[in-house]
Parts: structure tokens; C-alpha cells; sequence
């Protein structure tokens, strides 16, 4: 079996120099965070380096240009299991329809190589502070197919094969896993995870998926019961005053987060009060729950009136720095990325524009300072492709 790992194979790359040294602390950031990130053969990169990376990365690129496949790929290494393939197929709105496991398989694990090139392996890594320094390896050791046994009524019938993946996580410490999602029945059994460490846990907020509302109350849940929640409540009536509070109730058997506004004594699922600002509540409960990891918004404008934009890039901003967590956010809007200036003015260090080119056979992109952004964005530049 092929057991090559990305951080040795990659040693001598940009992405990596200095990967097993000891870490010094930032002292214009704070602390340490994914500082650079090396993509090999994922979606459209063929090879992507991405180096200098800030507290609040905002992604910007024409349609194609790879925004969402670079949150992925940093999902992907973050995430404890290849279980989160099947989340980015379904938020790509691509619907599973095929009920034999073997060609359910392959759509899942397949579209993650670029081109679908499974003889070259998926290769991604992270370097910056200890957590976040780690890498996967996405990779068929045996392009043999395995032939699946199918149960139906009871009667066992032969089925589709299928080749084996194996996803290798490798962490700081050198310590790496192989996970094999294999065929069990019907079913794919995923394996077992590979934590990087206690609360190591990314957030990815899909741009086509619904608002995780179940998850947004039970995280407010958690917080409230240790007398936490009331920077949330701040937070939330900087957009909308008129909310006087907060609480989690039970609405058709779910916990749900429920507003009181001014003037009220009648509380109202928060969604039926604003969807975006549900929406806004989501990312500040996310950002939270990941602290010292990193939080991947896509189209971060989607639902947030123009006029609210500006205090959530302060308050996403403010928040990163509180939970010591890390955000990408791609946005679409030229308004949005305006919304961002007094923001940027006030915290340059803490910010980054990553320009993704339209060149969909390779894939590139480029980080550009919050001094230079905030430049190109006052300059009235189109920098959005």
C-alpha cells in the first residue's frame, strides 16, 4: 500500500518550508492560524499555493474559477472524516440517485480528483500552527474493483465492484491514518475518524445548503447554560435593535432559537423574524463553535441586506479575534466587498483578498494584502475575476 505522505513528499515546496520547525507567535495576528495552504490535483487545481493567509480571507473569482473548491479542500483537510465528500456533493446541489453502492461510490469519490484522474492522486496540506499544520492524501493504492455482495430480500446477490479510496491524514506531529470508506451492503461504511485534536471542528456554511438552524440553537444552548450568551444577543441587536432577547424553545419536537422583541412579550422563531439575520446569527454561532479552527463561508452576501453588510464584516472580524478562529468567505458582490472598507481600515493586518483566475485547466490565485486590498477596492477596480 502506498503510505507516501504529502508532508514528506512536499517537503521541499514553498507550502512547506519550515513546516517541522518550531512555531513563532504572530505578534500582528495574534496567534498562529493556516498560514499557507498547497492543493494538488483536487477539482480544477492542478497545483495551487496559496501563502500569507490572514485572519479574514475573502475570496473573490469569476463563476468556475475555483472559490468553492478551495473552501472544500479546506474542509477536507480539516475534517475529521471522508464522510463530509457526500455533504460537498449534496450542497453542490447534485442529487444521489443511484441505488447500486458501486456506482454511488464512484460519483462520490471520483469527482473529487482533477478531471476525475484517479491515477493522480488528491493532495492537500496546511502549515501554520500546530493544529492546522496537517495534510490529506486522497489516493487508490490498487485500482483493482472488489466485487460487492448486495443483500435484496433477503437473498445475497453479486453486485457492482468498486476500487477502495483511501484518505490518509498526516498531522503535525507526524502521526497519519488511513481511512477506507468501503462498500458494507447497501450502505458505504465511512470508518472511523481521525480527530486532529479536542475541538478541532470546522464549519462550512454552503452557499445552496439550508441554515444548520438545529445546530445554531444547541451551540446558543451551550453557551447560555454557562452564562455566555450574551455577546451573541449584542451582537445580533446591532443588526436588528428591536430584538430584546434570546432563548432556545422546542418547535415541532427541534430546539429552535426564538426571539423576544421590544415592546413584546411574544417570542418568535428568529426565521420568521429575518431570514438573514438567521443567517448572520448562523455565522456568529459558527465562528463560536469552531474556535482555534477555521470557518468556510461560501457566497457570504446571499440573504444579508447591503445596509447590514458593513457592521458583519467588523463584527465577523471581531468575533475571529474572540474564538481565535480563522474565516474564508467568498462573496460575489462588488456592494459586499465595500461593505468590508471600515472594516479594513481600522484592521488591515487581520485581513486578505484572494483573487482566483479564470484559468479553469490549472487553477491559480493569488493573496493580496488588506493594505493593497482595501486600495484596489477604493480605487473602484474590478477585481472580482
Amino acid at each position: 500500500m502506498d503510505k507516501k505522505s504529502p508532508l514528506n513528499s512536499l517537503r521541499d515546496s514553498p507550502a512547506l518550508r519550515g513546516i517541522l520547525e518550531p512555531k513563532r507567535r504572530l505578534e500582528s495576528r495574534g496567534h498562529l492560524m493556516i498560514e499557507t495552504i498547497e492543493i494538488k490535483n483536487f477539482r480544477g487545481f492542478r497545483k495551487l499555493t496559496l501563502s500569507g493567509l490572514g485572519r479574514v480571507n475573502i475570496v473573490v473569482g469569476d463563476n468556475g474559477a475555483g472559490k468553492t473548491a478551495l473552501l472544500e479542500s479546506l474542509f477536507l483537510v480539516a475534517a475529521p472524516s471522508p464522510e463530509v465528500s457526500i455533504r460537498l456533493r449534496t450542497w453542490r446541489s447534485m442529487e444521489i440517485g443511484i441505488t447500486v453502492p458501486g456506482g454511488l461510490y464512484d460519483s462520490i469519490f471520483h469527482s473529487l480528483f482533477r478531471n476525475r484522474k484517479i491515477d493522480d492522486a488528491v493532495e492537500i496540506v496546511t502549515t501554520g500552527g500546530d493544529l492546522d499544520t496537517r495534510s490529506l492524501r486522497i489516493h487508490y493504492p490498487d485500482i483493482q474493483a472488489v466485487s460487492v455482495q448486495l443483500v435484496a430480500d433477503s437473498a445475497s446477490i453479486q453486485g457492482q465492484g468498486y476500487s477502495p479510496v483511501t484518505f490518509t491524514w498526516t498531522i503535525h506531529s507526524g502521526e497519519s491514518k488511513d481511512v477506507i470508506p468501503r462498500i458494507q451492503g447497501n450502505t458505504i461504511d465511512f470508518g472511523s475518524g481521525f480527530s486532529a485534536g479536542k475541538n478541532y471542528e470546522p464549519n462550512f456554511l454552503a452557499a445552496h445548503a439550508p441554515l444548520p438552524t438545529t445546530q445554531t440553537a444547541n451551540s446558543f444552548s451551550e453557551f447560555s447554560k454557562i452564562g455566555k450568551e450574551a455577546r451573541f444577543v449584542r451582537e445580533i441587536r446591532k443588526q436588528i435593535p428591536e430584538i430584546r432577547s434570546l432563548s432556545v424553545q422546542t418547535d415541532a419536537g427541534l430546539p429552535v432559537l426564538w426571539a423576544t422583541l421590544r415592546d413584546s412579550r411574544i417570542k418568535l422563531p428568529l426565521n420568521y423574524v429575518s431570514e438573514g439575520i438567521t443567517k448572520i446569527m448562523t455565522i456568529f454561532m459558527s465562528i463560536a463553535q469552531s474556535h482555534d479552527c477555521i470557518v468556510l463561508i461560501d457566497e457570504i452576501e446571499n440573504g444579508i441586506h447591503f445596509s447590514r453588510q458593513s457592521t458583519l464584516w467588523s463584527q465577523v472580524r471581531g468575533m475571529a479575534r474572540s474564538y481565535n478562529t480563522q474565516i474564508f468567505a467568498s462573496t460575489h458582490s462588488l456592494e459586499c466587498l465595500r461593505a468590508a472598507i471600515p472594516a479594513i481600515t481600522e484592521f488591515a493586518n487581520d485581513f486578505r483578498l484572494i483573487r482566483m483566475s479564470p484559468d479553469r485547466k490549472e487553477g491559480s490565485a493569488i493573496v493580496v494584502s488588506g493594505k493593497d486590498a482595501l486600495s484596489l477596492i477604493q480605487t473602484g477596480l474590478e477585481i472580482r475575476k
